[in-house]
Parts: structure tokens; sequence; C-alpha cells
């Protein structure tokens, strides 16, 4: 991770722990490998891709694309919090048990390039 904002640094439960130089999955939610709802696994050819996850409490809507920042090329990935909406609409089944608790994780984070090709 490269960026963090504030929010994302207290959704992670630890924002006193620096993120720099960390996998988002580590920083975020203390796992040692990708997500199952990762978008960056899902983009293939598109430009951008929004993906939602249920962990069960909460429901996140994933918006992730590569951009260029600092003259380096990195994966950003934007959340929000839209339980409220989907409840009513009564969608998205929740994650299996593994991944409850852990879709919070996500509210802005930046991930290097390099990231993607060592996993």
């Amino acid at each position: 991770m490269v960026f963090a904002n504030e929010l994302t640094r207290m959704v992670s439960g630890h924002p006193e722990l620096p993120y720099q130089g960390k996998r988002c999955y580590e920083y975020m939610l203390g796992a040692d490998g990708l997500c199952g709802y990762c978008p960056m696994n899902q983009m293939g050819d598109e430009a951008e891709k929004t993906v939602e996850v249920d962990d069960g409490d909460h429901v996140f809507q994933l918006k992730a694309r590569y951009a260029t920042w600092n003259g380096r090329r990195v994966f950003i990935e934007y959340g929000r919090d839209v339980t409220d909406i989907e409840r009513l609409a009564g969608a998205s089944p929740p994650l299996p048990a593994p991944h409850r608790g852990r879709g919070r994780a996500c509210a802005l984070q930046w991930q290097h390039e390099r990231d993607r090709d060592s996993t």
C-alpha cells in the first residue's frame, strides 16, 4: 500500500500501525493472501471494476481502477458502505464465514502493481 486515508486506517482496526509497504490484505485483514472478492483479480481488460461485498454486518461497494500516482502505476480501490440501500433491496447474500468481518476493510487503498505480480 502506498496510501490509505484516515477512514481506511480506522476501519483496519489498527490505525496507529504503518501501512506503507504492506499489501492491502495484510494491513486491512491480517490475511496471508488475496481476498476472494478482490477486484484486482476480476479486472481483466476493464478500465474500472465495481463489486459488492457483504460481510454479514455491512455491504460495501468497491470500485477499483489502475492509475498513475507519483509516476508509478498503482491500483486504487474506493469503497463505500451501501448496507442500508442493499438491505432495503434484499440483495447480496453474505460472504462465507471465513470472509465475514473482512468486507468493511476496504475504504480507500492504493496498491503497487508489483504486489499483483508477486502473488
